[in-house]
């Protein structure tokens, strides 16, 4: 996996279940947005969520460094997302405050929206 790592840029690994992970269609290859969740106190009306990390590639899911040839959906525990220094203290922050999810996004859309947290 080291070897497909460029300079200048990381590995770091997510925990996710099957809804976090797009019903298992994230695969090698994939780009993503990263989501994160943070609730309020006792669930209140702070609970907010914002996007953290755009265009992001998934650099293996599970033990994957390949895409399933066949495209099948799979449950993956695991996602490597390939992040820079800075994204990956984002994302170290995000896992620790809030429960993160992925959107999978087109792979020929780099657009980067800036979005109000809701």
């Amino acid at each position: 996996l080291a070897a497909k790592i460029p300079d200048g840029m990381r590995a770091t690994a997510v925990k996710t279940n099957e809804v976090m992970s797009v019903a298992g269609f994230m695969f090698p290859g994939s780009r993503v947005d990263v989501l994160v969740t943070i609730r309020g106190e006792n669930n209140t009306a702070s609970t907010i969520t914002r996007t953290v990390l755009q265009n992001v590639q998934v650099l293996s899911t599970g033990t994957k460094i390949d895409p399933d040839p066949d495209g099948k959906p799979e449950n993956i525990g695991v996602v490597t997302l390939l992040v820079s220094p800075e994204q990956s203290e984002k994302l170290a922050l995000a896992q620790n405050q809030g429960t993160v999810h992925f959107v999978l996004r087109n792979g020929g859309d780099s657009a980067e929206p800036n979005t109000p947290a809701v």
